[in-house]
């Protein structure tokens, strides 16, 4: 079908080379936005705005797609750390050999409740799908204009700047540190969340 699309958007710049090796002649790179803003504030204020996480999750665990966040999630949690998880019911049968997660799961949660939940959090995961190679789901954006600290597996280094908008790890061992060293350092992780809240308010709005 890729002759018949004048021009093609992906999220994701790892995309853009596998479009054109299928033939695609103009793709562009254009970054899936958090949408406005403004809008995730006004939901904020009208809640209780207190860090009452300390780290949150929020995707799907089920099928091979995103079995690695179950991982992940397993080694953070027999290491001691203070999860809490939201899902889709569906993955209930995916997380069942993994009962440390499972324990941690509050449910499911969607729009206004999922950004009250972002906002009282002090540090929130993004772990992407992993047919996603350099990053750039909603999360990557939806975190900060919540104004969380974001610790993710990836982003491209135009989007954000690690370690001053977005803090990055490299593989399990380096996650648990940063989110040890990040829960015991307040003032560097807000100070980190508000670059990435300002970075997503000058140039990853939709307008």
């Amino acid at each position: 079908n890729i002759p018949y699309y004048d021009i093609i958007f992906i999220s994701d710049p790892g995309h853009e080379i596998e479009w054109r090796d299928l033939g695609a002649q103009n793709v562009v790179e254009l970054p899936i936005s958090a949408g406005s803003p403004a809008v995730f504030q006004k939901i904020i204020n009208k809640c209780e705005n207190k860090k009452i996480y300390d780290v949150t999750f929020i995707g799907r665990l089920d099928g091979p797609l995103h079995y690695h966040r179950l991982d992940i999630l397993n080694y953070l949690a027999s290491h001691g750390v203070a999860l809490n998880i939201w899902t889709w019911n569906e993955n209930k049968e995916f997380v069942e050999e993994f009962p440390l997660v499972k324990s941690r799961i509050n449910g499911s949660v969607y729009g206004e409740e999922m950004v009250k939940i972002l906002a009282q959090s002090k540090i929130v995961l993004n772990i992407h799908i992993l047919t996603q190679p350099c990053g750039g789901n909603l999360r990557l954006f939806e975190i900060p204009a919540a104004k969380s600290l974001q610790i993710a597996d990836k982003c491209p280094s135009d989007w954000f700047t690690d370690g001053n908008e977005i803090v990055l790890y490299k593989d399990n061992d380096d996650l648990l540190n940063k989110i040890n060293y990040y829960l015991n350092n307040e003032q560097e992780r807000i100070n980190i969340s508000n670059n990435g809240y300002k970075r997503v308010l000058k140039e990853h709005r939709y307008e």
